[in-house]
């Protein structure tokens, strides 16, 4: 939360950014409405500080110069921290301004810019803890930008001691943020998570089969990004089997728009795939963040992409999970590129992630997000191919270019429904700048038969290209 006259912190510890003591970011943010819960705030913070160390958890930006946007540094903050914590009272969702009017529709209130700018970021986790006997917010009382807040799971704060709920809290926090060298030898936990030779340094991702984190390896001072299999899933022996060999075939896969796999195996009872790491932000973080693209630059994306996946599926390598996140767009000496990631869960799918009736925390929730860019005949249960892989990219390059994804609905349900059943939307009714020749294009490119879509991603991306002319 930021400080300001109307929205002043309470005066416990002086809350600071949350950074590791090798200066990189990695904390706890807790956002919070004075007159709602400033007393749960500072109870939580001082708890978290004692259990974590107190650069890990960020709870008030300590001033803002004259002239400084307050959504830059709301930004700046968020970036700092692997986990967002709102806090809900019975009185949040009512707050006035002075003028009687409800604070969360002010594009500028405080909380709401904190929450936006958590949710639109890939690699923050948002747990919302309900205080004092409140209910989750429904998404018909939040803005649109804040709608995606009332569909994760929330914790119930109900003991006057927090004693059992925050134990709880804590053991969802520990694999997320690392604990200071002083806190953690108070607690009796190592400061970092270590997979083999790689020491895992911060979340920087998380996908359907567990996070993804930024690590070195501890010989050659090398940064990659370390893949886990989440300890859940890791208990089903034919997940464990399809991970690793998954990984194995990947490993065979090099392609200069594919961030290729690195080294694989198992370590401290944990399974993990390693590939090179580039930085950046994926392409659904652009346009959340953006909004939509310019053709030139989505055009550019789709090009690249499309080069990666043609030439995996000439390898015999399906994706599975082409979505926003699958694209991550990185700048080395002054030039923005595309990377294809996720290969390593290409074997995957959504039967066998729930066969065994458990989700891994979280696990579900992403999944669902990703039904949005699944091609038809996959919902339908059908055989999956190199045209799902197609479609996602069809979906993504809709996105880009309009802001938005191309079917959007309430509930899962409905947008499964409108996947298979409703044709492709008009892009034009959400973009009216574009060309007209785009239409045609997207429209072949998410059509509901994988026979009419087209027969390469190249040949997508070159009439897409075409179409916007460019």
């Amino acid at each position: 939360m930021v400080a300001s006259p109307l929205h002043a912190a309470p005066t416990r510890r002086s809350p600071r950014r949350a950074t590791t003591d090798t200066g990189v970011l990695a904390g706890i943010f807790i956002s919070y409405r004075r007159a709602d819960s400033s007393g749960h705030a500072s109870h939580l913070y001082d708890r978290l500080a004692d259990r974590f160390g107190e650069p890990r958890v960020f709870m008030d930006v300590d001033s803002i110069d004259p002239g400084t946007d307050f959504s830059e540094r709301i930004e700046s903050a968020m970036e700092s921290c692997n986990v967002c914590l709102p806090l809900i009272g019975a009185g949040w969702l009512q707050a006035t301004d002075q003028l009687g009017r409800g604070r969360l529709e002010d594009s500028g209130d405080l909380v709401r810019m904190e929450i936006e700018a958590a949710l639109s970021r890939e690699s923050t986790r948002v747990i919302p803890l309900l205080l004092d006997g409140a209910d989750m917010p429904a998404a018909a009382s939040l803005p649109n930008s804040m709608a995606a807040l009332s569909r994760i799971q929330a914790m119930v704060f109900a003991h006057a001691s927090w004693g059992h709920d925050f134990e709880r809290l804590v053991s969802i926090l520990e694999p997320e943020v690392p604990a200071t060298p002083a806190a953690a030898e108070r607690g009796g936990r190592s400061e970092a998570l270590v997979i083999g030779p790689y020491r895992c340094e911060r979340l920087i991702g998380r996908g359907t089969l567990g996070p993804v984190y930024l690590a070195r390896h501890a010989a050659l001072n090398r940064k990659v990004a370390v893949r886990l299999l989440d300890e859940v899933l890791a208990d089903d022996p034919k997940l464990r089997e399809r991970f690793l060999r998954s990984a194995n075939s990947a490993a065979t896969f090099d392609h200069p728009n594919a961030l290729p796999v690195l080294d694989a195996g198992e370590a401290n009872g944990r399974l993990y795939v390693v590939v090179r790491y580039v930085g950046g932000l994926d392409i659904g973080a652009v346009v959340a963040r953006n909004g939509a693209l310019a053709p030139v630059r989505v055009a550019g994306i789709v090009t690249e992409a499309a080069a990666a996946l043609d030439a995996a599926h000439e390898r015999g390598l399906v994706h599975r999970h082409v979505r926003p996140t699958s694209v991550i767009l990185a700048t080395e000496r002054g030039v923005e590129h595309a990377y294809l990631t996720g290969f390593t869960s290409a074997t995957a799918g959504v039967a066998d992630l729930h066969a065994g009736g458990t989700w891994p925390p979280g696990a579900e929730e992403r999944m669902l997000t990703g039904v949005r860019y699944r091609a038809p005949e996959e919902i339908r249960g059908e055989d999956i191919g190199p045209a799902c892989d197609r479609y996602g990219l069809g979906a993504i390059a809709w996105e880009a270019l309009a802001g938005v994804p191309p079917f959007r609905r309430r509930s899962t349900f409905e947008t499964m429904s409108a996947i298979v059943f409703e044709p492709p939307p008009s892009i034009r009714s959400v973009a009216p700048l574009l060309p007209e020749a785009v239409e045609p294009v997207l429209a072949r490119a998410l059509a509901k038969d994988p026979a009419e879509r087209f027969p390469l991603a190249g040949t997508f991306a070159q009439a897409l290209h075409s179409a916007l002319d460019l």
